[in-house]
C-alpha cells in the first residue's frame, strides 16, 4: 500500500489505462470457446424482516433495504416498522429460521432516549453493527436527521455507542462501513450541502479490538455522494483503507494515518477495496466510432503496480463488488454475472440452485445483486440481496456456493 502511494502521488494525473490491453471476453453461453461452468452450486435461503406480513403490499426499496454481509452470513438493513418509523433489522442464518430480529428488541444498553436504531449499515465478523440513529416517531419514508452509531454484539448486553458528531458544521452523520479491525469509515454533510468522510475506532470489546483512536482522521475532500465509499479489512501488511469518489468523479484511497492518494479519473459508481489493498470498480472513456463521440465503460483491477482492465462495453455495465479471493461482481445488463481470471464472467443464474419452488421464485421478477462475502468453495463468496416475490412480499435472499 506504501508503494501506491509513492507511485500514485507522482503518477496519478497522468496515469493512462489506455496503453493497457483488455481481457478478451465472451460473453456467458455466447459462441466460441466459451469456458467451462466452474464446479460450484449457489444454494438459495430466503428471508424476510421482522414483525410485517410476509405477503402483500408494495416494496419500497427506500425503506426495506439490504445493506450489510459478513463471513458468517449475518446480513443487516433496514425495513418499514409497523409503527411506521424506519427501523435496522438482523438477520442470522445460523439463529434465525427465515425472518431477521429488529436491532431495537434485542435488549441493547446505550440507545440515547427518544431515538431508535434506524438503519444497519453493515456487520463485521464479530457482530459489531454500524449505521445511524433517527429521532423517535420519524416517519420511515421521509428524510430527517441521523446519528452514526456502533452497536457491539460480541458483550452482554449488546452495547451502542454514537460515533463522533463534534463539529458544529456537521449538519448530518452516519456510518458507512466497519473493518474486521473495528476502524469505522464515516460520512457526514457540512452545513452548505456537501459530503466528507472520516475513519474513526471506537471503544469496542477490549477481548477483541486494539486500543480505539482518541480522534476521527478527518478525510480532506468533497464527496460526489455518501455512499461512494468503501473500506478494507487491515493486515499485517495493509493498514485501513478506504476508497472514495470525489465531487469531479476522481477516485481517491485514504491511508489511515498517512492521507489521501489521487487513483483514477472518471470513475462511475462505487469503488471496492478487498483484503489485499486491491481496487476494482468500474471507469468510462469517450471514444470515437466513425465519426462519432461515444462513452465506453470498463471494468478495472489494480493493485498497485499492475493495474488490469478486464473488460470494456455499453453503458449496461458496472462492477458490484468485489471479494478477498478477487471475485468480482458486475452487471452487464441484462445479466448478473461473476469474474474470475479462471472461468471468466459467469451467470450467477447458471450457478443458482434449489428446490422446485425455490427456483420458480427465483425467477420471478429476477434479483438484485447487493453484497458478496469471502466464504465458499473456489473463491465465490456467498451472495445476499433484496427479492421481489411472486406473492407481493418484501423479503430477501442468501445464496451460499457448495463444491459440486
Amino acid at each position: 500500500m506504501i508503494l501506491r502511494l509513492n507511485k500514485w502521488f507522482l503518477t496519478a494525473c497522468c496515469l493512462s489505462l489506455f496503453a493497457i490491453p483488455a481481457f478478451a471476453w465472451k460473453p456467458p453461453g455466447g459462441g466460441g470457446s466459451t469456458p467451462p461452468l466452474p464446479p460450484v452450486a449457489y444454494q438459495i435461503k430466503y428471508f424476510y424482516p421482522p414483525n410485517v406480513p410476509t405477503s402483500g403490499g408494495e416494496i419500497d426499496y427506500l425503506v426495506n433495504v439490504f445493506q450489510g454481509l459478513n463471513n458468517s452470513g449475518d446480513c443487516v438493513g433496514s425495513y418499514g416498522a409497523p409503527n411506521g418509523e424506519q427501523h435496522a433489522w438482523l438477520f442470522s442464518p445460523l439463529n434465525q429460521v427465515n425472518t431477521a430480529i429488529d436491532l431495537n428488541d434485542i435488549g441493547a444498553v446505550g440507545i440515547p432516549e427518544g431515538w431508535v436504531i434506524a438503519m444497519a449499515m453493515d456487520i463485521n465478523d464479530r457482530g459489531a453493527i454500524v449505521g445511524f440513529l433517527r429521532p423517535v416517531g420519524t416517519p420511515a419514508n421521509l428524510p430527517g436527521v441521523r446519528r452514526g452509531f456502533v452497536l457491539d454484539t460480541s458483550v452482554n448486553p449488546p452495547s451502542l455507542s454514537l460515533l463522533p458528531d463534534n463539529d458544529p458544521s456537521w449538519v448530518d452523520t452516519y456510518a458507512r462501513r466497519i473493518n474486521e479491525n473495528g476502524d469505522v469509515l464515516g460520512v457526514f454533510q457540512r452545513s452548505d450541502g456537501t459530503w466528507g468522510a472520516y475513519l474513526f475506532k471506537p471503544a469496542l470489546n477490549p477481548v477483541l479490538y486494539n486500543t480505539p483512536d482518541e480522534f476521527p482522521e478527518i478525510i480532506n475532500v468533497v464527496l460526489l455522494a455518501p455512499t461512494v465509499t468503501n473500506l478494507n479489512n487491515p493486515s499485517a501488511g495493509f493498514p485501513a483503507e478506504a476508497v472514495l469518489i470525489d465531487a469531479t468523479r476522481y477516485a481517491f484511497a485514504y491511508v489511515k494515518g498517512i492521507g489521501l492518494t489521487p487513483l483514477y479519473p472518471q470513475m462511475e459508481g462505487l469503488p471496492y477495496i478487498n483484503d489485499d489493498g486491491i481496487i476494482c470498480g468500474t471507469c468510462w472513456r469517450n471514444i470515437t466510432l466513425r465519426k462519432k463521440t461515444t462513452i465506453q465503460r470498463y471494468i478495472f483491477r489494480d493493485a498497485g503496480t499492475n493495474t488490469q482492465e478486464i473488460v470494456a462495453g455499453s453503458d449496461g455495465m458496472f462492477a458490484y463488488g468485489f471479494n478477498a479471493h478477487g471475485t468480482i461482481m458486475a452487471q452487464l445488463s441484462p445479466k448478473d454475472l461473476l469474474y474470475q481470471d479462471a472461468w471468466g464472467f459467469v451467470d450467477i443464474n447458471s450457478l443458482v440452485t434449489g428446490t422446485p419452488a425455490d427456483r420458480a421464485e427465483w425467477t420471478y421478477a429476477g434479483f438484485h445483486v447487493s453484497k458478496q462475502n469471502d466464504t465458499g468453495p473456489l473463491g465465490f463468496g456467498q451472495i445476499a440481496g433484496p427479492k421481489a416475490f411472486s406473492n407481493g412480499s418484501k423479503g430477501y435472499y442468501l445464496l451460499t456456493p457448495v463444491s459440486l
